[in-house]
């Protein structure tokens, strides 16, 4: 086998599997698991809006990994191989429990079990593949576990993996950004990796990123609104929400048609609401819920079904309006079958300060002493571009087809 491996990757140039005695990671890259994610959009439907937004949880997994290499090798002197391989391994593997189309699927699953506790599952389980190369190489499945959860001893470790500068943020808004085409999600990692320390189990960088510190935050705000909650992708979203919600209303005539239904048997615990194991759930991925989504559209067998199909696939017959303007137009109106006419939908950008107006990136300054990054001008442009604010999605064929009737 060759000494050294690696991938090229348009973020971070190379990523490095192997440069020394363990085919460790290699073996992991090389796993059922992890390769299912090749076949996972990391952005969900976000690539009916931005064309090249087709990027993978693979290729982000890896540059996680990477990331907390380079993190990992700067901190060297202070900890150990062991620790870290353990972050390595938790880098690596913290996504393993998407769901087809990522976060989107965990609108459309009937079980409340989230992404998060999927990964931990499949690390858990003693039949997965990830599992038995952690065993092999002697990894402690338990400790790599505790990271992911946030609940390991060492606190540095979660930091890493897991708060408002990490690893899997940092690739994310620099690999998202970089895919749809904006320059929000940029960080200069090289300066931070200069000005990163251990301080009494804490992760640290000094006093003198702060600057750093905000431009990356700001980015992530900026990325919320024109992305992750873009809402013309709220739309669609919702669209593919309602379609699993008639496929459950007409389940029974849908069982009439299973034998032309493409991977019918792995998506019908969706429909008739049951529990499922790890090694069903690791069959799901984008293709095949396409493939099944499509498989059924072909059918013809409910009109409605069908009309939302077609707006699912070319992008018409949905709208939205500010909350406002929606009651000031409608607020006189009830409306026949109102969950496929429209819905108000909350939008506030994911909690970025706590209610105590700090984070939880920690600072060093003069003599290694340690200090909250605490920013109160940035604090109040996040609180007030992530206030929460109504809009109504509208499935515009039921509302103005006079199916709407005044009070």
């Amino acid at each position: 086998m060759r000494d050294n491996w690696y991938i090229k990757d348009p973020i971070h140039k190379e990523i490095i599997l192997k440069n020394d005695s363990s085919d460790l990671f290699l073996e992991l890259t090389k796993t059922r698991e992890f390769l299912r994610l090749r076949s996972i959009m990391q952005l969900g439907l976000s690539y009916k809006l931005f064309p090249s937004a087709n990027h993978t949880r693979y290729s982000h997994s890896l540059g996680a990994y990477q990331v907390a290499s380079k993190f990992t090798e700067v901190l060297s002197e202070k900890i150990s191989k062991k620790d870290a391989e353990l972050v390595k391994v938790a880098a690596l593997l913290h996504d393993l429990g998407h769901g087809p189309l990522s976060h989107v699927f965990e609108k459309l699953t009937p079980l409340k079990t989230k992404h998060e506790e999927w990964t931990t599952k499949i690390i858990s389980c003693k039949d997965s593949e990830v599992n038995k190369v952690l065993r092999k190489y002697k990894v402690d499945v338990n400790q790599v576990i505790q990271i992911i959860e946030g609940t390991h001893k060492n606190k540095w470790m979660i930091q890493l993996i897991s708060s408002d500068i990490d690893v899997d943020r940092i690739d994310y808004l620099l690999r998202d950004s970089y895919f749809v085409g904006t320059h929000f999600g940029t960080i200069d990692l090289d300066i931070l990796l200069k000005r990163v320390k251990i301080i009494d189990n804490i992760l640290a960088f000094s006093e003198n990123t702060s600057t750093l510190i905000r431009s990356f935050w700001y980015g992530r705000i900026h990325m919320n609104i024109d992305v992750y909650e873009n809402k013309n992708l709220l739309i669609y979203e919702w669209i593919l929400e309602l379609i699993f919600t008639r496929l459950r209303e007409i389940q029974p005539k849908l069982k009439e048609y299973e034998n032309k239904i493409l991977f019918y048997k792995d998506y019908e615990w969706m429909l008739i609401e049951k529990e499922i194991s790890v090694d069903e759930y690791l069959a799901l991925n984008d293709y095949t819920l396409f493939c099944f989504l499509n498989s059924i559209r072909k059918i013809k067998i409910d009109d409605l079904l069908d009309y939302l199909a077609e707006a699912f696939e070319f992008g018409k017959g949905f709208d939205y309006m500010s909350f406002e303007e929606f009651n000031i137009k409608y607020g006189n109106k009830t409306f026949e079958n109102d969950k496929y006419t429209f819905k108000i939908k909350p939008i506030s950008q994911k909690t970025l300060y706590s209610k105590k107006e700090e984070s939880n990136i920690y600072q060093y300054g003069n003599n290694d002493k340690l200090i909250k990054f605490k920013d109160s001008s940035l604090y109040t442009s996040i609180k007030n571009n992530t206030e929460s604010k109504k809009i109504v999605l509208i499935n515009q064929i039921l509302l103005f087809n006079n199916k709407s009737k005044g009070k």
